[in-house]
């Protein structure tokens, strides 16, 4: 959304309320007492929460300077709740809620002032809480795995405030759950969950501040496509971001300009071929025993037939044909018995999981190009940004001489997939990951071309 505000301050948000309060008051004196909460926003220095893709639950922290006695008197002993009010620099204003389940580090604040405690409690979502609090023990039979998700999440992560968005899922399976929590249920039906031929199968199960996914990287892009279809959509949803700095520029343009500029960016680790190799990154396989017909079958995935899959951006492979041909033998093997229940059936009948060939393999392969293209990065914040959005980056190419040429193969349309929020006295800022799975395979970005 186009920004309001173009006098503030690159970064800059307001905290408006840091509220914490019992979940259950003891009696009406102490409900009357500190009514919807007893306000911390002047006694904390920062706070901070992280949302990624890889993680089930949403985790934060606050640091307070308390000389008031707030830790003794409320008390706080991590049955509370913390509901925070923020503005950004947009201007979109924030009201979360949050269980304070812990805290840590209680010490003197300094040496000089002693009569100040500093201590920092630890938060995650009020959903996480309710889910922690039973184990799954459950079975479904002849399902999608996208409802036994949807049953999953009604009866353990109950919620009037998050809902749950669910990719739908293809091929009935069958599964007992024996005594999992609600969280690493949903993980291990993400790690079976099959989408198809043309799917990724990379399946994740994650928590934003505003509700919870169940999908593949595939299925985000397409939620979003809205967002980045051409160059104005991108640029009104603050979308667009450069790698090159803007100096010292304090007038409103400036400031929306180093609003939308990265910086500490860092391109990772992205080709070692001996790991490669040994590790399967661009080719896998399947060893499947049959013990009744004594008996074996080799399913074999390369990355480079299903590469397509990633919808993302257009992406290339590092490595020659001639290389990965010659020299990227298959080392990675997974071994698996046959669930067949009649001795000589056909593969894919009557099976209780019938996709583990397709979805290990290709899964695994698309996880790893995602993990080992990741661009880490910091950039002022802003609240609407979540793991799974799409973002547009253009990169300067890093070479001697100040040419700003850009870097063609960095180029393009990422995901993000990890987002530490960090809010430090007036100024909150976003330690990224980005991924598009790999390097562009096109020189073509005509729809900003002119930006540089």
């Amino acid at each position: 959304m186009a920004n309001s505000r173009v006098a503030s301050q690159a970064g800059s948000y307001k905290l408006e309320s840091f509220k914490i309060r019992p979940i259950n008051p003891l009696n009406l004196t102490e409900f009357a007492k500190i009514g919807d909460g007893v306000e911390l926003s002047q006694i904390i220095t920062q706070w901070s929460f992280s949302e990624s893709m890889s993680m089930a639950n949403i985790t934060g922290s606050v640091t307070v300077f308390d000389a008031e006695g707030v830790i003794r008197t409320l008390p706080i002993i991590g049955e509370e709740y913390i509901t925070i009010q923020w503005i950004d620099f947009y201007g979109d204003k924030q009201t979360k809620k949050f269980f304070c389940y812990g805290v840590e580090e209680v010490a003197p604040a300094d040496d000089v002032a002693e009569n100040i405690l500093s201590y920092r409690l630890n938060f995650t979502s009020i959903e996480h809480l309710k889910a922690h609090q039973e184990d799954v023990r459950q079975s479904f039979a002849d399902q999608l795995i996208s409802d036994m998700v949807q049953s999953v999440f009604d009866t353990y992560y109950y919620s009037n405030d998050k809902t749950i968005e669910i990719e739908p899922t293809v091929g009935m399976q069958t599964y007992a759950i024996p005594s999992l929590t609600p969280a690493a249920t949903m993980l291990f039906l993400a790690r079976k969950a099959y989408g198809g031929e043309d799917s990724t199968n990379n399946f994740r199960f994650f928590e934003t501040k505003d509700k919870f996914f169940f999908c593949t990287p595939e299925y985000l892009k397409n939620k979003y496509k809205d967002t980045i279809k051409n160059e104005k959509a991108i640029e009104d949803n603050n979308l667009l971001f450069f790698t090159n700095k803007s100096y010292d520029d304090n007038t409103p343009a400036g400031q929306l300009r180093a609003q939308q500029t990265v910086s500490g960016i860092n391109y990772g680790s992205p080709v070692n071929t001996l790991n490669e190799i040994s590790g399967g990154h661009y080719k896998t396989s399947m060893l499947e025993i049959d013990l009744l017909n004594h008996t074996v079958e080799r399913t074999t995935t390369e990355f480079k037939k299903i590469i397509t899959n990633n919808k993302i951006d257009d992406i290339k492979i590092p490595h020659s044909d001639k290389f990965l041909n010659e020299q990227m033998p298959i080392i990675d093997e997974v071994y698996a018995l046959k669930d067949y229940p009649v001795q000589g059936q056909e593969r894919g009948v009557n099976r209780h999981y019938p996709f583990y060939r397709e979805v290990i393999n290709s899964k695994k392969l698309f996880n790893i190009s995602m993990s080992k293209y990741s661009i880490n990065c910091t950039i002022r914040g802003r609240n609407p940004l979540i793991p799974g959005m799409v973002i547009f980056l253009i990169v300067d190419l890093v070479e001697v001489g100040d040419k700003k040429t850009p870097d063609a193969e960095r180029n393009g349309l990422y995901m993000v997939t990890d987002v530490t929020n960090l809010f430090l006295e007036d100024e909150f800022t976003q330690l990224v990951s980005l991924t598009k799975g790999g390097l562009s395979s096109s020189n073509d970005r005509s729809l900003f071309r002119g930006m540089r």
